[in-house]
């Protein structure tokens, strides 16, 4: 027996698989749907999961820990939504497509993400993560907390006593420290046996913390970087600039080593821990002293 000519040519239908549809949509939104033949759902599908990735980063949503909550529940919900709507759409086509078009624009999809991922999007993003390496700011921070920081916080305002900051430190730019606003500009701060005073008044720190009962005093027979720990002579802090230290102040390395730190090197403030080995601490706010 003889076949016809155009039964060896023509294309073997391909069996498309939900499963694989599903898993594409939870890896890119939109790639699943291209997979399955549906390219104008595909796009539409991506462009709106971007847009509303956007819209939720730069307008504040995640400035909260609810918010962020909400957000990752939502980012769930769509994200499981998608690949059950692309397995359906996969089921309803009877599961066939020819040709190898569809590989070729989830290729060219992964592609286009892979290029936007490679752009310095983190230096716009109006929020960050960071953790937390060292007990410097302990008991407000702790080591191993995950917090979440507003980085244009001082573009709208002027930092104040007893808010967080996170900034460049002044010898080393790369490298970054978290403290506490103590000093203002303009302000004559000096410390006696602990005690911060400012313009020879001493203020009220409910959030210093003292490990060491030893207390140096400006001896000869002890270093001045140890000294400085707990005296310094009154400084008068330059305009545009502000004098941090950490809360646990027998373990920190803050302005009384470094100096007052320039308003240029403040790069963000955080708002809240998102995660932590102490689950209770798990959403506190640390946008307030």
């Amino acid at each position: 027996m003889i076949a016809p000519d155009d039964a060896t040519s023509a294309p073997k239908p391909q069996r498309l698989r939900p499963l694989i549809a599903a898993l594409l949509s939870l890896i890119l939104p939109g790639a699943g749907h291209l997979y399955a033949g549906r390219v104008v759902k595909g796009l539409v599908l991506w462009l709106a999961g971007s847009a509303l990735a956007w819209l939720a980063l730069f307008g504040g949503v995640a400035s909260t820990f609810t918010g962020m909550v909400l957000l990752l529940v939502a980012a769930l919900a769509y994200w499981v939504g998608l690949a059950v709507s692309t397995a359906v759409d996969v089921r309803r086509t009877d599961g066939t497509r020819l040709g190898r078009g569809r590989w070729i624009a989830v290729a060219g999809l992964l592609a286009v993400q892979v290029a936007l991922g490679a752009l310095p999007i983190r230096s716009w993003l109006p929020v960050r993560s960071f953790r937390i390496p060292s007990g410097s700011m302990e008991p407000a921070v702790e080591v191993g907390d995950h917090l979440v920081a507003d980085m244009r916080a001082w573009n709208r305002r002027d930092p104040q006593r007893g808010d967080l900051v996170i900034y460049r430190q002044p010898e080393r730019p790369e490298s970054l420290a978290l403290n506490r606003v103590i000093g203002l500009p303009g302000e004559r701060i000096d410390l006696q046996d602990k005690r911060v005073y400012i313009d020879g008044r001493p203020i009220e720190e409910p959030w210093a913390r003292h490990s060491d009962g030893r207390t140096y005093t400006d001896s000869p027979f002890y270093p001045p970087l140890v000294v400085a720990r707990d005296q310094f002579s009154p400084l008068v802090i330059p305009e545009g600039a502000v004098f941090a230290m950490g809360d646990n102040r027998d373990n920190s390395r803050d302005s009384r080593f470094i100096g007052p730190i320039d308003r240029s090197l403040l790069i963000g403030r955080p708002l809240y821990i998102y995660w932590s080995r102490d689950r209770d601490r798990i959403g506190r706010s640390l946008a307030s002293p």
